[in-house]
């Protein structure tokens, strides 16, 4: 919402409300950090010597350049230790002012001391957490130190990892500071505001609200929340006030819109604001807002997913926040980048693997009605102990409390190829009962793959939803194996809507090799770029011509770092992204997606970067979302080539010797579209591999 927009709404709302100094104050305290990679004594410290330490700013992590990146085929990386101390300057504050400290996530344990005394310990790299400092802080100078630690928990997981466990406060810091009665920040790390929405239809829609309260005012023993629906232009469409005598922790509301706007996914992505203010006194105390996009969904074992009422097909990918050689450690630049090219391709859904992702990417989903599939890091291992499950329990709260809120997630991810055998049954059931209890509202999923049903069965048919991780033609058969493996899946748990949460083949834009019918090794240094492709019109055309399943996510939609890989053209990287983990290039079957879900003008010539040729007659493929293509090979026209759905292949075309340059031109919706590619064909070139 307009930040001015809503200042007016304010005034207008509260003409007693003089101004809103000496409310809620949230800074960031990301500069002025100094760090140091290995564990050190005494370092909490207020008078510890931290001078030959590194200045770092926060977002960081200690592993963005790290030893696979330089030493070929060694798997190791630093996973220990790391300190981090700052300074924090604090004037005299008014009476009964709160200050809290906000991490919005430090992976993976993460011990927190203010002038040497210990605020608490948070294990879990995914997730924010809280800690009230009124009364360990002091006015003037403050030491805040960190220990995180990325090291093997066997109570914390993720246990079992394919990428690189980056260790570091890796997402903004906050300083927060409130009156003695606010919205409690304490409350799973989360904004303290709890929104579901029910009996969503066109003519109405019933949204509950719940605002947690703290208060340490022994003279407020009564107070107002007032809570207000707004739409884009800041009116007030419905609200709700609520008087509270006597000590509560806890108010509860509920509203309803009538004839509401619904939020319709990439076509119609609107957002109400919700704002809740905090009273006492007849003055505003604390305000808190969030996002609101009413809309109503279902997933059918048979028909797959509907949105709003209509059939509506999740065509996704998968996403890691690892970027570029930034590591984990992204901004917010990084991050609308991101999204900027998921939604260039079409897609219009996201998996977001393995773990919570930050907050503003989930803020970027609902602008732009991106569907998210949100879940916990319980990957592959497990642990048989109480402490493993009360911290994946624990995950999951954080998790639904911190993005629960956001209108674009619409299930709860709770595994990834599981393997747990006889344990994987108690833990999955706590989880889903629990995601049940905190979120009646959205159902459960997970990402299954074939060894699931043998090793965890009962495990596997717990969840309201189940996808499958599959790599026929990469890992094992051919591209065409995917139609069966949808259809066995499907007959194993036939009450279960079922979703394809993996699928991809690893693609090297430096290699390329023409004329392929079967796989490289995917172990191997050898992955053309082409045989991805080839994989992913497979894949898609099973998927696509199936009607049960209720959305697919490729994956990767960016390379990503995974430190105990050694394939591909560069160490430690999982090369199956759509897109390069710098984000420069987009490989061919990015193209292909593009021509098939975005209704934008496509013509794309693949192999574009194989620029040396060593025989005369090549293949030739161009995608393209046109009905008609032209093509040109040194200005002459080609005859037509043969077409199926957006690909058009040429089985031989005849180059000439030295430079050829192929030209495909089409229209499309009264628009001239064209693209175009020079090839040299070089017969002298020792043949090696194409």
């Amino acid at each position: 919402m307009n930040r001015c927009l809503l200042f007016c709404f304010l005034i207008t709302l509260f003409p007693f409300c003089q101004s809103l100094h000496g409310q809620r104050l949230d800074r960031s305290i990301n500069q002025g950090w100094r760090f140091h990679k290995a564990d050190a004594k005494g370092a909490i410290a207020v008078d510890f010597d931290d001078s030959a330490w590194l200045s770092v700013d926060i977002p960081h992590t200690w592993n963005h350049v790290d030893e696979p990146l330089n030493a070929p085929g060694d798997k190791r990386y630093y996973r220990g230790a790391g300190w981090y101390r700052r300074s924090l300057e604090f004037p005299e504050t008014p009476q009964g002012t709160r200050t809290f400290l906000r991490f919005e996530a430090a992976l993976t344990v993460a011990d927190v001391y203010l002038n040497g005394t210990q605020l608490g310990q948070h294990r879990g790299g995914f997730t924010a957490f809280t800690y009230e400092i009124t009364d360990a802080m002091k006015a003037g100078n403050n030491l805040l130190a960190l220990r995180v630690d990325n090291s093997f928990f066997p109570d914390v997981p993720p246990l079992s990892i394919d990428f690189t466990y980056f260790g570091g406060i890796y997402r903004p810091v906050h300083v927060i500071q409130t009156g003695p009665l606010c919205i409690s920040p304490l409350v799973h790390g989360s904004s303290g505001v709890r929104v579901r929405q029910s009996e969503v239809s066109p003519e109405q829609a019933t949204v509950s609200v719940m605002t947690y309260i703290s208060n340490k005012d022994a003279d407020s023993k009564s107070y107002v929340v007032k809570t207000s629906i707004l739409d884009v232009l800041g009116r007030v469409v419905a609200d709700i006030e609520s008087d509270q005598e006597g000590i509560s922790d806890l108010v509860s509301q509920s509203v309803t819109i009538k004839q509401p706007h619904l939020w319709n996914g990439i076509e119609d992505p609107y957002l109400y604001t919700i704002m809740v203010v905090l009273m006492t006194d007849g003055k505003v105390v604390d305000i808190i807002s969030q996002p609101l996009g009413l809309r109503f969904f279902n997933f059918d074992k048979d028909r797959g997913f509907t949105l709003n009422g209509k059939p509506y097909r999740l065509r996704g990918v998968c996403r890691h926040q690892s970027f570029g050689d930034k590591g984990s450690a992204v901004s917010e630049a990084d991050m609308e980048l991101d999204m900027e090219l998921i939604r260039e391709m079409g897609a219009n859904a996201v998996r977001l693997a393995h773990y919570p992702h930050a907050d503003y990417f989930l803020q970027l989903c609902d602008r732009y009605g991106i569907i998210a599939w949100s879940e916990i890091p319980l990957v592959n291992d497990i642990r048989k102990s109480e402490a493993f499950t009360q911290n994946a329990t624990q995950q999951l709260e954080e998790m639904i409390a911190q993005l629960g809120n956001h209108p674009s997630i619409v299930m709860w991810g709770l595994w990834n190829e599981l393997q747990g055998g006889d344990p994987a049954f108690p833990l999955v059931q706590k989880l889903n009962d629990l995601a049940h209890q905190l979120d009646p509202t959205r159902p459960t999923t997970a990402a299954s793959f074939f060894k699931s049903q043998e090793w965890c069965p009962e495990a596997t048919k717990l969840t309201n939803l189940l996808a499958i991780n599959t790599y026929s033609g990469w890992y094992y058969g051919s591209p065409d194996d995917m139609n069966g493996a949808l259809d066995d899946f499907h007959a194993y748990a036939p009450d279960q809507p079922l979703g394809v949460s993996e699928y991809g083949a690893g693609a090297s834009i430096l290699h390329h090799q023409q004329g392929m019918t079967e796989a490289p090794k995917p172990r191997g240094d050898w992955h053309p770029e082409e045989w991805q492709a080839t994989l992913h019109e497979a894949h898609w055309n099973a998927i696509e011509k199936r009607p049960f399943i209720w959305g697919s996510f490729v994956w990767v939609m960016f390379d990503f770092a995974s430190a105990g890989r050694s394939e591909g053209d560069t160490i430690g990287v999982n090369n199956k992204g759509l897109v390069t983990r710098d984000r420069k290039v987009k490989k061919d079957a990015f193209y292909f997606y593009k021509a098939s879900w975005s209704p934008d003008a496509v013509v794309y010539i693949t192999s574009r970067r194989h620029l040396i040729r060593t025989e005369e007659k090549t293949p030739l493929k161009v995608y393209s979302n046109a009905d008609t293509l032209k093509l040109t090979l040194n200005g002459k026209a080609l005859p037509a080539g043969q077409k199926d759905g957006v690909v058009y292949t040429w089985k031989d075309i005849a180059l000439k010797e030295g430079e050829n340059t192929l030209v495909a031109t089409a229209e499309h919706d009264g628009q001239t579209i064209a693209d175009q590619v020079t090839w040299t064909y070089a017969p002298a070139t020792a043949p090696g591999r194409k």
